[in-house]
């Protein structure tokens, strides 16, 4: 019992040991703050004035020292010029536009070639006739000079060979605007311009009198058809 007692009072005294230790600590703690708080409040209150550079009295008396002379007049800057450095107007547009304007020039070309080639057209029919202008125009396009377009040729042949004048006339108009943008075109790869001119006269006249080629192939299937017109095998543009 006596054991127990003297326990209970050494852990009754380490208990108020610690906790006047720990209140000691704290009082330390803000003692320590209250220091620092107003050695900062110190600080600031000091004036700034001693800390602050001078003006720069050096700078003008060293001015007043070195006076301009009068014989050398002041130069003003020069004004940049607005030519070099403002940008252009045509660096502003966009490719967009630039594209455009070049469809819009190929396609203006290739309405001037295609009106050209109907004039030549009507020209060579009124000379020779209907038949006889279809028949070299036929004979013209079975060139081999006129391989590049022969695309056109077997869908005319196509058209000719249903007997529909409609059909031979919409295709021959077709094939001439095709041509006539072969002409038009300006790359280093496009055909002779030349060249692509007279099948475009070609495929013209064709398209002008369509009823001739129909009635050409019929009269060729009959066995009707002119010696001349069959033997002939040269291009008219030679």
């Amino acid at each position: 019992m006596a054991s127990t007692l003297k326990f209970d009072s050494e852990r009754r005294e380490m208990r108020r040991e610690r906790h006047e230790a720990r209140v000691a600590r704290k009082r330390e703690r803000q003692q320590a703050r209250q220091l620092k708080h107003a050695h900062q409040g110190d600080v600031v209150s000091l004036p700034r004035v001693a800390i602050e550079r001078p003006a720069a009295a050096p700078l003008v008396e060293a001015a007043r020292e070195a006076p301009v002379s009068a014989a050398e007049p002041e130069t003003a800057p020069e004004p940049q010029s607005p030519v070099t450095h403002a940008p252009t107007v045509e660096d502003c547009k966009p490719f967009v536009a630039q594209r455009e304007r070049d469809v819009a020039a190929f396609l203006a070309r290739r309405d001037e070639v295609i009106d050209a080639a109907r004039t030549e057209a009507r020209e060579r029919i009124e000379r020779m006739g209907e038949e006889r202008a279809v028949a070299d125009a036929l004979s013209a396009l079975a060139h081999s000079c006129a391989a590049p377009w022969r695309r056109h040729r077997e869908r005319l042949a196509e058209a000719i060979s249903t007997g529909r004048i409609p059909a031979v006339g919409a295709c021959a108009r077709r094939a001439c605007r095709g041509a006539a943008s072969d002409a038009a075109r300006t790359s280093r790869r496009a055909p002779d311009p030349e060249l692509a001119l007279a099948v475009a006269v070609a495929y013209a006249v064709i398209a002008q009198a369509p009823w001739c080629a129909v009635r050409g192939a019929r009269a060729e299937r009959a066995g009707a058809a002119s010696r001349e017109h069959r033997g002939l095998r040269r291009a008219y543009w030679r």
